[in-house]
C-alpha cells in the first residue's frame, strides 16, 4: 500500500488572532495573542500569516503557552518580516486540498489493483450507492442554490438590515445585510433561531476588510470588523454593512 501523505487538522470557522511580536524572515518561534487549540491545532499543523495573496503560510511543530515554535518558514509564499498585530490563523490551504487530493488517488491506486472480483463487486455496488446519494444531495444542493439566489435578490431590493428566513427540506437557510454595531466583538441575534447549529458565512459589503466571527449559536454569533493597515488589521466602529448567510443541515449528521 502507498504511504499517504500527511493531512494536518483544521479548526472550525478558522478563528483569527494577531502576532504578539514582531518577526523577521528567520524567525522559527512566533508569539501570538492567543494560541489556544480553539484557534491552532497541537502541531505539528499549518498556519498563515497575512489575509491577502502575499501571506506566507508556515509550519509549527508545536505550542508552547501562546508560542508557536519549531516553525518551517515559507511553506507556501516568501518568508518575510511582519509586524505585531498581524493577522495568523489555521486556514485551509492549497497544500491541504494537494492532500486531500493525492491520498484519494493512492487509496484509488491500491484498490483498484489489488481488490479481487467479489471485493471489485462489493465496490462497485458501494459506489453505485454513493454516486445514488450524491445526486440527490446535488439536487438538493441545486434548490438550494437557487432559493439562496432568490435571498440574495431580494436582500439586495429591500437594503440593509432586512434577514429573509427560508426552510427547503431539512435545510434552514437565513441571510441579510446589518450595519456593524461598533468596535471590539460584537452581538448579532437571527430573526428566528435555527434547530441545530448553522454554519455562518461573513464579509463586508462597502469596504475591503476582514470580519472575524466567533460563538455561533442556534440564535446569533458574535463578530467583529477589522480594517487591514500597513500589512497589519485594526478593529473598526465605522458603520459599515455586513452581509452574512446563515445554513443549517437537518440532514447530515
Amino acid at each position: 500500500m502507498q504511504e499517504l501523505k500527511r493531512m494536518y487538522p483544521a479548526v472550525p470557522f478558522s478563528p483569527p488572532t494577531q502576532l504578539a511580536q514582531p518577526i523577521n524572515e528567520m524567525a522559527t518561534e512566533i508569539h501570538v495573542e492567543d494560541a489556544s487549540d480553539r484557534v491552532f491545532p497541537p502541531g505539528p499543523c499549518l498556519a498563515t500569516l497575512g489575509i491577502d495573496e502575499n501571506g506566507e503560510v508556515i509550519l509549527y511543530g508545536a505550542k508552547v503557552g501562546n508560542t508557536l515554535v519549531d516553525v518551517q518558514r515559507g511553506v507556501r509564499g516568501e518568508a518575510k518580516g511582519w509586524h505585531a498585530g498581524t493577522t495568523i490563523a489555521r486556514y485551509f490551504s492549497d497544500i491541504d486540498q494537494e492532500a486531500i487530493q493525492e491520498n484519494i488517488r493512492r487509496l484509488h491506486d491500491d484498490t483498484t489493483g489489488h481488490v479481487e472480483d467479489d471485493e471489485i463487486h462489493a465496490t462497485r455496488t458501494s459506489v453505485s450507492a454513493i454516486d445514488k446519494s450524491l445526486k440527490n444531495h446535488k439536487k438538493k444542493a441545486d434548490d438550494m442554490k437557487r432559493r439562496l439566489n432568490d435571498l440574495t435578490e431580494e436582500v439586495e431590493g429591500l437594503g440593509g438590515d432586512c434577514h429573509p428566513f427560508t426552510e427547503l427540506d431539512d435545510i434552514q437557510i437565513c441571510c441579510g445585510i446589518f450595519n456593524n454595531a461598533g468596535a471590539g466583538w460584537q452581538a448579532y441575534t437571527f430573526p428566528r433561531a435555527f434547530d441545530g447549529m448553522p454554519a455562518v458565512t461573513i464579509q463586508l459589503v462597502t469596504v475591503e476588510g476582514i470580519v472575524m466571527v466567533n460563538n455561533v449559536t442556534r440564535t446569533g454569533f458574535q463578530y467583529q470588523v477589522r480594517i487591514a493597515t500597513s500589512g497589519a488589521s485594526q478593529t473598526s466602529g465605522n458603520a459599515v454593512q455586513i452581509a452574512y448567510q446563515a445554513i443549517y443541515d437537518g440532514g447530515v449528521d
